[in-house]
């Protein structure tokens, strides 16, 4: 699990937002900038970083993403998330 971190101007939050799809995510608004902090699993992380980059092309140069390797996560919608894809493997 990894958690990607992204800080935005306000004005180029929506180009973020478009981006995520099935991401747990919580975004937090400030006066001028935008902070998304994205969970996000091993294996989807190169997926997410390639659309962020495509989308950064067009966004301002302040625009900051960082990615964290949790030691470990604790989230009600994220275990359902997780256990509802085990299911659909079976």
């Amino acid at each position: 699990m990894k958690r990607v971190v992204v800080i935005c101007r306000n004005e180029d939050a929506p180009n973020i937002t478009s981006l995520l799809r099935k991401e747990t995510h919580l975004t937090t608004e400030y006066p001028t900038l935008t902070h998304y902090s994205i969970l996000v699993k091993d294996d989807e992380l190169e997926d997410l970083i390639a659309r962020l980059h495509q989308a950064m092309e067009f966004m301002d140069k302040s625009t900051v993403v960082e990615v964290y390797s949790p030691d470990f996560v604790i989230s009600p919608g994220l275990k359902e998330t997780l256990n509802s894809e085990r299911k659909g493997r079976r």
